[in-house]
């Protein structure tokens, strides 16, 4: 999430509609991350890593309206740019193809 401050910043600084090519993959990635907490913390039989006892990988240290918890929160983040990116794609190829 933090990668994408910064080339959101520079693309809006520098008026660049092309910045959803860069910055995609960051949320894409992101969610995927998101997910695979989500999922842990339903299903702790599936971790690939082994978590301390210390900091679990599927406790959850905060649960909104039983089920919204902190990966939760962050996947929904992480769709919504995904959303905002894909119509900044769909706003852009419109431009280009009206130029030509």
């Amino acid at each position: 999430m933090y990668p994408l401050a910064v080339v959101l910043g520079v693309a809006f600084w520098r008026n660049d509609p092309s910045v959803w090519r860069f910055a995609l993959p960051l949320p894409l990635i992101g969610f995927v991350i998101s997910a695979y907490h989500v999922l842990l913390q339903y299903r702790p039989s599936v971790e690939i890593i082994p978590c301390t006892t210390e900091a679990p990988c599927s406790g959850r240290y905060m649960a909104i309206f039983g089920f919204v918890s902190i990966p939760w929160m962050a996947g929904a983040a992480f769709l919504f740019l995904i959303a905002l990116l894909l119509t900044l794609r769909t706003i852009q190829t419109q431009d280009v193809a009206r130029v030509q």
